[in-house]
């Protein structure tokens, strides 16, 4: 009797175990998905089904790897609720969720999270305690013994290790994941992870890591297209002095109605005589400097490339045509420079390969360094190195000076920094949107001291500045600031990428002051310092005059209506001849003639 019971007691316990084994995937999906979205779900059959199997790629692994089904069990949960407060997180500070390709970017990714402090949330503190739970009910059900994998039972291993393999194979097929309806959103990326899954909508964006070629490319379309383009004649005369600055977060806060701050931002910045202020659009929001350069420097616009991708570890892989490849061809010297890590987005490998003779990153600055808030390099030094830097230059050579700055940088929760500027009537509720106000206040003295050193000068110069993207900041100021009810526009919704722009020459040419977007500025700077550009650069100077603006999130046509990329319109053939140009310039075998300098 005695040992019936104990066989009777041993089958039970193996029933639990095997329960537990099998219900595992499916507590760790709704846990992960209830610490991300913040609030439980439930979802479809697929979905499930689909989001159980990726989790099963981790646990069977592990269960594999370790011969313990409780580590296995355990080790899962846990990575799947620090996988759901990193994707939260991100998403919370940069708009998007963790995609694929940050996985080249991990070391600006990190450099960039540090400088934000995190909160755990009220579903964080719960997941943790129901893990806590799980790992000793799992402890204390399963038996202190592994798998049993001894030499005479090697094919309970090969079992687990073929659990693993049939779910890889379904995994790693992203048009598999989405007919089991875990669907990407390149436009909403966040809402995707919520709706399909964190880890399942993470395999299926792995479609996006290969940029699909156009509907209707080929080379031919491109010369049919190239051949068109009225290539303007260049006055190629004065060959100025060109100095570009890209400025970390800077925003026009001030161009919103109802919204008041204790000092004027950009006074300083818009009573220097001869400046020209305007707005373009961005394509990302929160973060993706490198986006935003990539655009400038090359016209390629991020509509036509996956949301979140990084062009620099992704597309920069050989020499790229860019501002700096152009004017380097006409014997300008180019350079190119940026007060953080040299590495950080890869810049030290991309900025060669766009042209750049040289690259120097805060170890190589020669002013004193004054810092803002979080230890960044303030924008009054980082201009004093600009200067510093032009006053040795080539004087035989023409000279053209990239600088992406970095005092403006996310975080802004340094208690260290002192606030100087306030939301008038909301003191004190929005302290991030605060201390950002009172940093671009600092860029506003500093940039007006820059013009004010080249008012100086005796060579002609031309100067732009411009916004990368907007800050992240409490949702809830951009709730009280954009305050558009429920009902939003698609101009309302492009607001958020809306970044400033300053001109300012001793030249005497004309420059206008519409909008645009980042792909298009660019060629506008070349425009107006009247130098020599490629055909591709007339190119998209033609296409700017019917389409003034287009970014990732939209476009705006010539009377300032503005568009969804998802809608179908007069533009859309437009646009489409644009989509197959620039791929041909990134990824084709196309006549160099279209897209180098103009000989």
């Amino acid at each position: 009797m005695l040992e019936k019971i104990r066989t009777l007691k041993g089958k039970a316990s193996h029933t639990v175990v095997m329960a537990c084994v099998i219900l595992a995937p499916l507590s760790i999906f709704l846990m992960s998905q209830y610490v991300y979205t913040g609030y439980l779900s439930l979802y479809s059959f697929s979905i499930t089904i689909i989001n159980y199997i990726a989790i099963s790629v981790i646990m069977w692994s592990i269960i594999a790897l370790s011969n313990k089904y409780t580590f296995g069990i355990v080790f899962s949960h846990i990575a799947m609720y620090i996988w759901a407060m990193v994707n939260y997180f991100v998403s919370y500070y940069r708009g998007n969720p963790v995609l694929p390709w940050d996985i080249t970017a991990l070391g600006t990714a990190g450099d960039v999270m540090l400088a934000y402090k995190y909160y755990p949330t009220l579903q964080m503190i719960v997941a943790g305690i129901y893990i806590i739970v799980i790992s000793c009910v799992v402890s204390y059900t399963f038996p202190k013994r592994g798998l049993g994998f001894k030499k005479e039972n090697i094919p309970s291993r090969a079992i687990a290790l073929v659990i693993v393999f049939l779910c890889v194979i379904i995994i790693f097929s992203p048009k598999r994941i989405e007919s089991y309806g875990a669907k990407t959103d390149v436009w909403d990326q966040a809402k995707a992870y919520k709706e399909g899954g964190t880890l399942a909508v993470f395999f299926a964006n792995l479609r996006w890591l290969d940029v699909e070629v156009p509907e209707g490319y080929s080379e031919e379309m491109v010369d049919e297209i190239m051949s068109d383009v009225d290539t303007k004649a260049h006055k190629d005369v004065t060959r100025p002095n060109i100095i570009a600055i890209m400025n970390e977060s800077w925003s026009d806060l001030e161009a919103y109605d109802g919204l008041e701050f204790s000092e004027d931002l950009m006074s300083e910045i818009k009573s220097i005589e001869g400046i020209h202020f305007g707005h373009a659009y961005a394509s990302v929001f929160g973060a993706g400097t490198s986006a935003s350069e990539f655009e400038f420097l090359t016209g390629n616009s991020m509509a036509f490339l996956p949301s979140g991708s990084i062009p620099y570890q992704q597309y920069t892989l050989t020499d790229t045509t860019s501002i700096a490849s152009v004017l380097k061809d006409q014997g300008y010297s180019t350079h190119a420079f940026h007060p953080g890590d040299a590495s950080s987005w890869n810049r030290n490998v991309a900025y060669p390969l766009l042209g750049f003779d040289t690259f120097k990153s805060r170890d190589d600055m020669t002013v004193d360094i004054i810092e803002a808030h979080g230890g960044y390099v303030s924008d009054a030094s980082d201009f004093k190195e600009l200067i510093a830097d032009y006053e040795v230059r080539d004087k035989t050579k023409p000279y053209f000076y990239f600088n992406v700055t970095i005092q403006s940088h996310g975080g802004y929760q340094d208690t260290t920094y002192p606030t100087k500027v306030e939301v008038v009537g909301h003191e004190g509720e929005f302290p991030m949107a605060e201390q950002y106000l009172t940093l671009v206040k600092e860029t506003d003295i500093a940039f007006a001291e820059l013009i004010d050193y080249f008012k100086g000068v005796k060579e002609p110069v031309i100067i732009v500045m411009f916004g990368d993207h907007k800050p992240a900041l409490e949702e809830e100021f951009y709730e009280f600031l954009y305050d558009h009810g429920d009902e939003v526009s698609m101009e309302e919704y492009l607001e958020r990428f809306e970044v400033p722009y300053v001109f300012w020459t001793n030249m005497d040419t004309d420059i206008d002051t519409d909008i645009t977007s980042l792909n298009f500025l660019g060629q506008k700077l070349l425009e107006y310092a009247g130098v020599k550009t490629s055909t591709y650069a007339d190119y998209l100077l033609d296409l700017s005059s019917t389409l003034p603006a287009i970014s990732f999130a939209g476009y705006f046509d010539s009377d300032g209506e503005a568009y969804s990329h998802l809608e179908t319109n007069e533009l859309t053939g437009l646009i489409d001849r644009y989509q197959i140009v620039q791929y041909s310039n990134l990824f084709g075998q196309h006549k160099e003639e279209w897209f180098d300098l103009l000989h």
